[in-house]
């Protein structure tokens, strides 16, 4: 994956798969998109925020603007334990992109993806430049 800007993040989250197989015995394509939110959820926690904190406490929306770059390597199945590891690239201003790459319990990469996100104010609905005490915070993250 391409870097394209400031890195402000880097983290991994460990997980199981507990969506059924489907018809072709693995996990849907389109559960990895479920995936991407879930580990993007998580990545919040991490700083004490919610898409409801946002909201409620600073009136702006934490928006996905798009997935791009997807490539689907290998099949993971219901049970099956991976990683996904996770960066946050600051690109240009009102836009960061997440990278996401999937990796199963041989290490063997099996799914990437790639997001831009951005923060609208929510009273205008009109995107704004990334909050400071955003950018601060992961920052701060990365130099532990």
């Amino acid at each position: 994956m391409k870097e394209l800007g400031e890195l402000l993040y880097e983290g991994s989250f460990n997980l199981e798969v507990s969506h059924k197989n489907d018809r072709n015995e693995h996990l849907n394509n389109a559960d990895y998109f479920q995936y991407c939110e879930y580990v993007r959820a998580e990545f919040l926690k991490q700083f004490g925020w919610s898409d409801a904190f946002f909201r409620k406490e600073k009136n702006i929306a934490y928006t996905r603007r798009r997935f791009f770059d997807l490539t689907y390597r290998r099949s993971l199945k219901y049970g099956d334990n991976f990683k996904v590891d996770l960066k946050i690239t600051k690109i240009k201003n009102p836009f960061f992109q997440m990278d996401f790459q999937f990796f199963n319990d041989s290490q063997e990469l099996v799914f990437t993806a790639q997001t831009q996100d951005l923060f609208v104010d929510v009273s205008k609905e009109e995107p704004i430049s990334i909050p400071s005490f955003f950018l601060e915070a992961l920052k701060k993250r990365l130099k532990i």
